[in-house]
């Protein structure tokens, strides 16, 4: 003898042994069906930020006037305008020290691009550092500026003289070989 068991246009027979699992099973897939497989899913969690304090220092350890700040790798947009009288370029800086609000916990890579003075021109570089901010702190990190490159002359492979002022404004690479 078999017993069968329907719903929602399934039908399942069973043999007589397995009545009762089946009725077991059959009763649960109702409560599931009827009364859901549980809790509807919740809101994701609030993403964790914290605030960034960003110090430039120049070599002789005063603090510059303003900075240009990279975050990850974005560009960000300063509080001050100052014109470069060397490109004449428009560029967005920060005052010294840079709070930078709403920063998502984690590590970030700070770089501070350039230290621009009073007068708009690009005085010194920085390198990049990884900086680690925490939710609902405040994390606070030290840029040691470095100087721009003094001006001198190199021989190049053709014998021609190159003076390290005749490229202001352009980028330059150095590489150092030696002739064997």
């Amino acid at each position: 003898m078999k017993a069968t068991l329907s719903f929602l246009r399934i039908s399942l027979s069973f043999p007589r042994k397995q009545e009762s699992l089946a009725i077991l099973l059959g009763l649960i897939a109702i409560v599931l069906i009827i009364g859901g497989c549980g809790d509807p899913p919740s809101a994701p969690p609030d993403q964790l930020k914290g605030d960034l304090v960003v110090m430039a220092f120049l070599p002789d350890s005063s603090l510059a006037a303003y900075m240009r700040l990279v975050l990850d790798g974005d560009t960000l947009v300063g509080d001050t305008a100052v014109v470069d009288l060397l490109t004449g370029d428009t560029l967005m800086v920060f005052h010294n020290p840079a709070t930078l609000h709403g920063i998502l916990a984690g590590n970030h890579q700070v770089i501070t691009s350039a230290q621009v003075s009073e007068s708009g021109t690009v005085v010194h570089y920085a390198g990049s550092q990884i900086v680690a901010v925490s939710g609902n702190t405040v994390a606070e990190t030290e840029v040691r500026m470095l100087g721009l490159a003094p001006n001198f002359s190199l021989m190049d492979v053709s014998g021609n003289t190159i003076i390290m002022d005749d490229l202001t404004g352009r980028i330059r690479l150095l590489y150092f070989f030696s002739f064997t």
